[in-house]
Protein backbone atom coordinates (compact mmCIF):
# COMPACT_ATOMS: atom_id res chain seq x y z
CA UNK A 1 0.00 0.00 0.00
CA UNK A 2 1.15 3.53 -0.76
CA UNK A 3 0.71 6.66 1.33
CA UNK A 4 0.41 10.39 0.69
CA UNK A 5 1.46 13.10 3.14
CA UNK A 6 -0.24 16.46 2.62
CA UNK A 7 2.45 19.06 3.30
CA UNK A 8 1.55 21.98 1.07
CA UNK A 9 0.36 24.40 3.73
CA UNK A 10 2.21 27.61 4.59
CA UNK A 11 1.91 27.07 8.36
CA UNK A 12 0.96 30.72 8.86
CA UNK A 13 -0.17 30.18 12.45
CA UNK A 14 3.45 29.35 13.27
CA UNK A 15 5.03 32.31 11.46
CA UNK A 16 7.70 33.60 11.54
CA UNK A 17 9.10 30.13 12.29
CA UNK A 18 7.64 28.65 9.10
CA UNK A 19 8.80 31.40 6.79
CA UNK A 20 12.02 29.47 6.32
CA UNK A 21 11.17 26.00 7.65
CA UNK A 22 8.33 23.90 6.17
CA UNK A 23 6.03 22.76 8.94
CA UNK A 24 6.75 19.09 8.34
CA UNK A 25 10.42 19.71 9.23
CA UNK A 26 9.75 21.52 12.50
CA UNK A 27 11.26 19.62 15.45
CA UNK A 28 9.09 17.94 18.06
CA UNK A 29 11.29 16.78 20.94
CA UNK A 30 14.25 17.42 18.61
CA UNK A 31 12.90 15.18 15.83
CA UNK A 32 11.19 16.58 12.71
CA UNK A 33 7.47 15.95 12.36
CA UNK A 34 8.09 14.11 9.09
CA UNK A 35 10.13 11.45 10.90
CA UNK A 36 7.17 10.56 13.15
CA UNK A 37 5.01 10.21 10.05
CA UNK A 38 7.50 8.10 8.13
CA UNK A 39 7.76 5.80 11.12
CA UNK A 40 3.97 5.46 11.21
CA UNK A 41 4.01 4.56 7.49
CA UNK A 42 7.03 2.25 7.71
CA UNK A 43 5.15 -0.71 6.15
CA UNK A 44 4.04 1.26 3.09
CA UNK A 45 5.71 0.37 -0.21
CA UNK A 46 6.06 4.00 -1.20
CA UNK A 47 5.43 7.37 0.44
CA UNK A 48 4.60 10.53 -1.49
CA UNK A 49 4.76 14.06 -0.13
CA UNK A 50 2.44 16.59 -1.77
CA UNK A 51 3.85 20.10 -1.44
CA UNK A 52 4.66 23.36 -3.16
CA UNK A 53 5.92 25.47 -0.24
CA UNK A 54 9.66 25.36 0.55
CA UNK A 55 9.85 22.20 -1.52
CA UNK A 56 13.63 22.36 -1.91
CA UNK A 57 14.08 22.24 1.86
CA UNK A 58 12.05 19.04 1.99
CA UNK A 59 13.92 17.48 -0.94
CA UNK A 60 17.28 18.29 0.65
CA UNK A 61 16.18 16.77 3.97
CA UNK A 62 14.97 13.52 2.37
CA UNK A 63 18.19 13.16 0.38
CA UNK A 64 20.40 13.92 3.37
CA UNK A 65 18.65 11.35 5.56
CA UNK A 66 18.45 8.56 2.97
CA UNK A 67 14.68 8.33 2.61
CA UNK A 68 14.86 6.66 -0.79
CA UNK A 69 11.28 5.37 -0.79
CA UNK A 70 9.85 8.88 -0.41
CA UNK A 71 8.90 10.91 -3.49
CA UNK A 72 7.67 14.48 -3.84
CA UNK A 73 4.67 15.42 -5.95
CA UNK A 74 4.97 19.11 -6.78
CA UNK A 75 2.01 21.47 -6.88
CA UNK A 76 2.24 24.65 -8.93
CA UNK A 77 -0.17 26.29 -6.51
CA UNK A 78 -1.98 25.26 -3.31
CA UNK A 79 -4.64 22.71 -4.21
CA UNK A 80 -6.26 21.96 -0.85
CA UNK A 81 -6.50 18.55 0.77
CA UNK A 82 -8.74 17.15 -1.96
CA UNK A 83 -6.94 18.75 -4.88
CA UNK A 84 -3.57 17.48 -3.66
CA UNK A 85 -4.87 13.91 -3.62
CA UNK A 86 -6.33 14.24 -7.12
CA UNK A 87 -3.04 15.74 -8.33
CA UNK A 88 -1.22 12.61 -7.08
CA UNK A 89 -3.69 10.21 -8.69
CA UNK A 90 -1.18 8.69 -11.11
CA UNK A 91 1.25 7.97 -8.27
CA UNK A 92 -1.26 6.21 -6.01
CA UNK A 93 -2.62 2.68 -6.27
CA UNK A 94 -6.07 1.19 -5.85
CA UNK A 95 -5.89 1.77 -2.08
CA UNK A 96 -3.79 4.21 -0.09
CA UNK A 97 -3.35 6.11 3.16
CA UNK A 98 -3.37 9.90 3.51
CA UNK A 99 -1.95 11.95 6.40
CA UNK A 100 -2.18 15.65 7.11
CA UNK A 101 1.40 16.92 7.31
CA UNK A 102 1.14 18.30 10.85
CA UNK A 103 -0.25 15.24 12.65
CA UNK A 104 1.67 13.00 15.08
CA UNK A 105 0.14 9.75 16.32
CA UNK A 106 0.97 6.08 16.72
CA UNK A 107 -2.34 4.74 15.45
CA UNK A 108 -2.60 1.29 13.89
CA UNK A 109 -3.09 2.16 10.23
CA UNK A 110 -3.50 -1.53 9.46
CA UNK A 111 -6.64 -1.70 11.60
CA UNK A 112 -7.95 1.45 9.95
CA UNK A 113 -7.39 -0.05 6.50
CA UNK A 114 -9.16 -3.25 7.58
CA UNK A 115 -12.32 -1.24 8.37
CA UNK A 116 -12.19 0.29 4.90
CA UNK A 117 -11.76 -3.08 3.21
CA UNK A 118 -14.60 -4.63 5.21
CA UNK A 119 -17.07 -1.93 4.21
CA UNK A 120 -15.53 -1.00 0.83
CA UNK A 121 -15.57 2.60 2.00
CA UNK A 122 -13.39 5.53 3.07
CA UNK A 123 -12.19 5.74 6.69
CA UNK A 124 -11.31 8.70 8.91
CA UNK A 125 -9.25 8.30 12.05
CA UNK A 126 -11.42 9.68 14.86
CA UNK A 127 -10.00 11.08 18.08
CA UNK A 128 -11.98 12.25 21.11
CA UNK A 129 -11.51 15.86 22.25
CA UNK A 130 -13.08 17.87 25.06
CA UNK A 131 -13.54 20.85 22.72
CA UNK A 132 -14.26 20.14 19.06
CA UNK A 133 -14.64 23.73 17.81
CA UNK A 134 -11.32 23.75 15.92
CA UNK A 135 -11.90 20.47 14.13
CA UNK A 136 -14.24 18.55 11.87
CA UNK A 137 -16.90 16.90 14.03
CA UNK A 138 -17.87 13.29 13.35
CA UNK A 139 -21.32 12.00 14.24
CA UNK A 140 -20.68 8.25 14.46
CA UNK A 141 -23.53 5.76 14.32
CA UNK A 142 -23.74 2.00 14.61
CA UNK A 143 -20.94 -0.06 13.15
CA UNK A 144 -18.57 2.94 13.08
CA UNK A 145 -20.43 4.54 10.16
CA UNK A 146 -20.12 8.33 10.10
CA UNK A 147 -23.67 9.66 9.84
CA UNK A 148 -22.65 13.30 9.46
CA UNK A 149 -19.44 15.29 8.95
CA UNK A 150 -19.45 18.89 10.17
CA UNK A 151 -16.36 20.95 9.33
CA UNK A 152 -15.32 23.40 12.10
CA UNK A 153 -18.36 22.89 14.28
CA UNK A 154 -19.22 25.98 16.40
CA UNK A 155 -19.86 23.85 19.47
CA UNK A 156 -17.25 23.84 22.23
CA UNK A 157 -18.49 20.54 23.63
CA UNK A 158 -16.60 17.28 23.44
CA UNK A 159 -16.87 14.64 20.74
CA UNK A 160 -15.06 12.68 18.06
CA UNK A 161 -13.04 14.76 15.61
CA UNK A 162 -11.41 14.27 12.24
CA UNK A 163 -7.84 13.43 13.31
CA UNK A 164 -6.20 13.86 9.91
CA UNK A 165 -5.33 10.25 8.99
CA UNK A 166 -7.35 8.50 6.26
CA UNK A 167 -7.79 5.29 4.28
CA UNK A 168 -9.11 5.57 0.71
CA UNK A 169 -9.53 3.54 -2.43
CA UNK A 170 -9.39 4.88 -5.97
CA UNK A 171 -13.18 5.37 -5.81
CA UNK A 172 -12.40 8.60 -3.98
CA UNK A 173 -11.14 10.32 -7.14
CA UNK A 174 -14.63 10.50 -8.63
CA UNK A 175 -15.83 12.41 -5.55
CA UNK A 176 -13.23 15.21 -5.73
CA UNK A 177 -14.03 18.32 -7.79
CA UNK A 178 -11.88 18.13 -10.93
CA UNK A 179 -10.57 21.69 -11.19
CA UNK A 180 -8.72 24.02 -8.86
CA UNK A 181 -8.73 24.07 -5.07
CA UNK A 182 -10.72 21.26 -3.44
CA UNK A 183 -11.21 20.41 0.22
CA UNK A 184 -11.82 16.92 1.60
CA UNK A 185 -13.44 18.47 4.63
CA UNK A 186 -15.86 20.76 2.78
CA UNK A 187 -16.32 19.20 -0.65
CA UNK A 188 -15.98 15.45 -0.13
CA UNK A 189 -16.59 14.14 3.40
CA UNK A 190 -20.11 15.58 3.87
CA UNK A 191 -21.20 13.89 0.62
CA UNK A 192 -19.56 10.55 1.47
CA UNK A 193 -21.27 10.63 4.86
CA UNK A 194 -24.67 11.29 3.25
CA UNK A 195 -24.05 8.33 0.91
CA UNK A 196 -23.15 6.11 3.90
CA UNK A 197 -19.68 5.53 2.46
CA UNK A 198 -17.65 7.03 5.30
CA UNK A 199 -16.53 5.16 8.41
CA UNK A 200 -14.54 5.97 11.56
CA UNK A 201 -11.57 4.28 13.18
CA UNK A 202 -11.73 5.31 16.83
CA UNK A 203 -8.23 6.01 18.13
CA UNK A 204 -7.63 6.77 21.81
CA UNK A 205 -3.84 6.93 21.93
CA UNK A 206 -1.45 9.87 21.79
CA UNK A 207 -2.34 12.43 19.14
CA UNK A 208 -0.97 15.88 18.34
CA UNK A 209 -2.07 18.45 15.79
CA UNK A 210 0.95 20.74 15.50
CA UNK A 211 -0.78 23.72 13.91
CA UNK A 212 -0.43 26.58 16.41
CA UNK A 213 2.11 27.90 18.91
CA UNK A 214 0.18 26.26 21.76
CA UNK A 215 -0.03 22.94 19.89
CA UNK A 216 3.67 23.02 19.03
CA UNK A 217 4.70 23.64 22.63
CA UNK A 218 2.28 21.03 23.96
CA UNK A 219 3.54 18.34 21.59
CA UNK A 220 7.18 19.06 22.46
CA UNK A 221 6.62 19.04 26.20
CA UNK A 222 4.29 16.02 26.18
CA UNK A 223 6.64 13.86 24.13
CA UNK A 224 9.76 14.96 26.02
CA UNK A 225 8.25 14.68 29.49
CA UNK A 226 10.01 17.92 30.42
CA UNK A 227 8.79 21.37 31.39
CA UNK A 228 10.87 22.90 28.56
CA UNK A 229 12.54 21.55 25.42
CA UNK A 230 16.01 22.65 24.32
CA UNK A 231 17.67 22.01 20.97
CA UNK A 232 21.37 21.42 20.43
CA UNK A 233 23.95 23.86 21.83
CA UNK A 234 21.56 26.02 23.85
CA UNK A 235 22.93 28.13 26.67
CA UNK A 236 20.78 29.61 29.41
CA UNK A 237 22.28 32.02 31.96
CA UNK A 238 20.56 33.76 34.87
CA UNK A 239 17.14 33.29 33.25
CA UNK A 240 13.75 31.72 33.97
CA UNK A 241 12.27 29.53 31.23
CA UNK A 242 8.73 28.20 31.57
CA UNK A 243 6.69 25.97 29.24
CA UNK A 244 8.75 26.93 26.18
CA UNK A 245 10.68 25.43 23.28
CA UNK A 246 14.13 26.51 22.14
CA UNK A 247 15.49 25.34 18.80
CA UNK A 248 19.23 24.86 18.14
CA UNK A 249 21.95 27.32 19.15
CA UNK A 250 19.79 29.57 21.31
CA UNK A 251 21.41 31.78 23.95
CA UNK A 252 19.27 33.37 26.66
CA UNK A 253 20.75 35.69 29.28
CA UNK A 254 19.08 37.65 32.10
CA UNK A 255 15.62 37.02 30.65
CA UNK A 256 12.18 35.58 31.38
CA UNK A 257 10.59 33.34 28.71
CA UNK A 258 7.14 31.77 29.08
CA UNK A 259 4.87 29.82 26.69
CA UNK A 260 7.04 30.77 23.74
CA UNK A 261 9.06 29.33 20.86
CA UNK A 262 12.57 30.64 20.25
CA UNK A 263 13.94 29.89 16.78
CA UNK A 264 17.45 28.70 15.97
CA UNK A 265 20.50 30.93 16.44
CA UNK A 266 18.70 33.55 18.50
CA UNK A 267 20.49 35.52 21.20
CA UNK A 268 18.06 36.83 23.84
CA UNK A 269 19.39 39.27 26.43
CA UNK A 270 17.52 41.11 29.17
CA UNK A 271 14.06 40.48 27.70
CA UNK A 272 10.63 39.38 28.89
CA UNK A 273 9.00 37.11 26.30
CA UNK A 274 5.50 35.74 26.89
CA UNK A 275 3.36 33.78 24.42
CA UNK A 276 5.45 34.64 21.36
CA UNK A 277 7.28 33.01 18.47
CA UNK A 278 10.72 34.58 17.99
Amino acid sequence: MKALILAGGYGKRLWPLTRSIPKCLLPINNKPIIEYQLELLRDCSEIIIATNYLEDRIRDYLKEHGHDNVRINSEKEPLGTGGAILNARDMLGSEFLVLNGDIISDCDVGKMAAIGKTHDASVIMAHEKDNVSRYGLLEIGKGCRIERFIEKSPTTQGGWINAGVYYFTDKLFSSIPKKGFASLEKDVFPILASEKMLFAYRYKGGWFDVGTREDFINANISLSGSSNVFGNNCRIENSMIRNSVMLDNVQITDSFVSDSIIGSNKNIQDEKIIEKII
